[in-house]
């Protein structure tokens, strides 16, 4: 589990380097990235109905520079494990934390994210143009949340370019508290 979490990690940074240089949606969907493809192990989703604070497993959230921060960050968390990775850069300073969370605080966490992951959901429409075409845009935030259980999980993604979803500012610093 370490191995695929650092694999999972190294992904994740790569990915939110390449979104902080300016790039497009990636799946060319007006940022919705959700689609129906599906493994052995998992389905992508854009349906939270079996989202609970208890199967809640693995989140990672990029926030790109708002008008109220002047930051990148980039936060991992591996809820079952209690661990959280954080990285902020601002520019030219780069900063890389690994914090372990006690159960209450994962608990908590778990309850923030599930119903911080309702807000998100609810401007989905808001995050790209509706348009087919559209200039190439920089990628605000990236939001991912995987749940289930150790058969079988789903995954939901949500990014955007024309705004954040409500309360982003406030979310992330909450999550930047721990």
């Amino acid at each position: 589990m370490k191995r695929m979490a650092s694999i999972m990690r190294g992904i994740l940074f790569v990915f939110a380097l390449t979104c902080l240089t300016g790039c497009i949606d990636p799946d060319g969907e007006n940022g919705t990235i959700i689609d129906s493809s599906s493994t052995e192990a998992g389905v992508r989703t854009k349906d939270l109905d079996n989202l609970t604070g208890d199967n809640l497993f693995y989140v990672s959230i990029m926030s790109n520079n708002s008008d109220d921060s002047n930051q990148n960050v980039q936060i991992d968390m591996l809820l079952d494990e209690g661990v959280m990775e954080r990285e902020v850069w601002n520019g030219t300073d780069t900063t890389s934390t690994e914090v372990i969370l006690t159960e209450e605080q994962c608990q908590e966490l778990r309850e923030q994210i599930v119903e911080y992951s309702y807000a998100v959901q609810d401007k989905e429409k808001d995050y790209w143009p509706q348009e087919d075409e559209y200039p190439e845009m920089e990628i605000l935030f990236q939001y991912e949340i995987w749940f289930g259980n150790d058969e079988y999980y789903e995954e939901y993604r949500q990014n955007g370019a024309l705004c954040y979803p409500d309360g982003w500012d406030a979310f992330v610093q909450k999550l930047l508290a721990y």
